[in-house]
């Protein structure tokens, strides 16, 4: 193995998924039609070499059950300002 790449997020309804993860600061890399569902592709500004897919088309994985995501930050309590502020708006 050299990397991973894509992370699969399940999700119920990609759109409002997509308007989270925009406020948390992601950008969209792909929206386009994949099979009979739309690929919905988003990383963090720099950071392309690994990405999110907001996924609904696996039903054996349960919306919200992805049960740990390790981030890096300097400043957990300015972090946590920062995107409570962008979430609420």
């Amino acid at each position: 193995m050299k990397a991973i790449s894509i992370i699969s997020i399940p999700v119920t309804d990609q759109e409002a998924a997509k308007q989270f993860y925009l406020k948390l600061g992601f950008n969209l890399l792909v929206e386009a039609p994949f099979e009979t569902q739309k690929w919905v592709q988003m990383a963090l500004p720099g950071q392309e070499a690994v990405s999110i897919t907001l996924v609904t088309w696996f039903p054996e994985l349960k919306p919200g059950s992805i049960q740990g995501f390790v981030i890096h930050i300097d400043d957990m309590d300015e972090e946590i300002k920062a995107l409570n502020a962008r979430v609420s708006k």
